[in-house]
């Protein structure tokens, strides 16, 4: 920002209009120079005001910026033209005091009006809008342009009569060096963490050296001989000869180690097939040692099916035995119908016996049937009691049977263990 003209009236010690055109002075420096009270400092206090809306020392309240010797009737009234990267721009504040009512000469607070004309003509209304634009356009707010711009007056005596502790923190306080402050401490907490590491460093080389060399070599490769590193330099190459010939070996034993684990795994194979083969040595003499066992459960296998040979036919006849049962039984409910209803036709028939002689000879024939059933009854008997008899040949023939299959698996089973071995 580059100003160009400033113009105050009614503002501080500026009664009348007061113009102040800084580009008559386009060449070196210039100084504002003036008795005390003389309105130095109302210049710095003007520009910052016609941008900001606030003085530059921040000490001053409207009615203190108006010129005590202007009636409060008179607006204060500050405008400052100014270029800002070659274009130029046109800022007017103003404070208004308006007259209390049914008072002659109190006035209420100021209100303050601003207006900021742009190059393009586009005008800015508003004592907010026109300090949010001219931060936006200067790109620092009314601290950071106190700071940067322009130092206070009082802070300035004060700068140059303290000392360097006490001049960082003015600067510190006037130009906000946190950051560098920030930057100053990281730097610093750098600096002893290397040298924590370098002191770390040392000493641990100087027990590698300590460790890794007789008393009489330490001497060679004491760290502030001139040429510690080239000898240190040497002695890694020597190293990495030796190391590059130590990794020749280690790759010959490799190899030789690896031809011996083929030989070992393949002698581990042939064990274990001569131990398979020993164990079923000792099975089949076990199997040979039990042939008697074997011989004996196949005579018992013949007997088995002697049995079974002998029992098949009793089995058709229990079947047939049975089904003349099923019949005979069916034929007994029949005749024991029969007999009840022949029974009770007898004793009916006993009733009118005497009144009828034909009724007598059908009674004669009832007993006669009865006296033949009575007689069948017996072999019916015995038909149940063989039936009875078939029943438990049957079961001796399933227990036979099975004993014969369990005999005949186990006897498969010892087979072809023996087969296989």
């Amino acid at each position: 920002m580059k100003p160009v003209e400033l113009k105050m009236k009614a503002f501080g010690s500026y009664a009348q209009e007061a113009v102040i055109r800084f580009s008559d002075f386009n060449r070196g420096l210039f100084l504002i120079s003036g008795e005390t009270g003389a309105g130095k400092t109302m210049i710095f206090d003007a520009i910052s005001f016609a941008l900001y809306g606030k003085t530059s020392g921040g000490e001053r309240d409207e009615r203190r910026m108006h010129c005590d010797r202007v009636p409060f009737s008179e607006n204060t009234v500050v405008s400052l033209a100014f270029l800002q990267n070659d274009r130029l721009y046109r800022v007017e504040r103003r404070l208004r005091f308006s007259k209390k009512r049914g008072t002659e000469n109190e006035y209420n607070d100021a209100k303050q009006e601003a207006d900021l004309t742009e190059p393009d003509g586009i005008t800015v209304t508003g004592s907010e809008k026109v300090s949010a634009r001219c931060t936006e356009l200067l790109g620092m707010d009314v601290e950071q342009f106190r700071k940067i711009v322009m130092l206070a007056q009082g802070e300035f005596r004060e700068f140059l009569r303290a000392d360097s502790d006490r001049k960082n923190e003015i600067l510190g306080r006037l130009f906000d060096n946190t950051a560098f402050t920030r930057y100053q401490n990281l730097l610093s907490g750098a600096r002893s963490m290397l040298f924590e590491e370098r002191r770390d460093g040392q000493e641990k080389l100087k027990r590698l050296i300590d460790d890794g060399f007789p008393e009489e070599e330490r001497i060679l490769y004491h760290p502030e001989r001139p040429d510690f590193l080239d000898r240190l330099s040497a002695l890694v190459q020597a190293d990495g000869e030796r190391l590059a010939e130590l990794g020749e070996r280690k790759k010959s034993v490799q190899d030789r180690l690896q031809a011996l684990n083929l030989a070992y795994g393949a002698g581990e194979g042939v064990n274990r097939e001569l131990k398979e083969l020993g164990e079923k040595k000792a099975r089949l003499e076990e199997l040979d040692s039990r042939e008697t066992e074997f011989r004996a459960l196949e005579a018992e296998n013949g007997r088995i099916a002697t049995v079974l040979h002998l029992v098949g036919p009793k089995m058709e006849a229990r079947k047939r035995a049975e089904e003349a049962l099923r019949k005979a039984e069916q034929e007994i409910r029949k005749l024991e119908a029969a007999l009840e209803e022949s029974s009770s036709r007898l004793e009916a028939a006993r009733a009118s016996v005497e009144a009828d002689a034909e009724a007598r000879e059908r009674s004669e024939r009832l007993k006669n049937k009865i006296h033949s059933l009575k007689e069948q009854m017996p072999r019916y008997r015995e038909l149940q009691g063989k039936l009875e008899a078939l029943s438990r040949a049957e079961l001796a023939e399933k227990a036979a049977r099975e004993g014969r299959e369990r005999a005949a698996e186990r006897q498969q089973a010892l087979k072809d263990e023996q087969e296989e071995l």
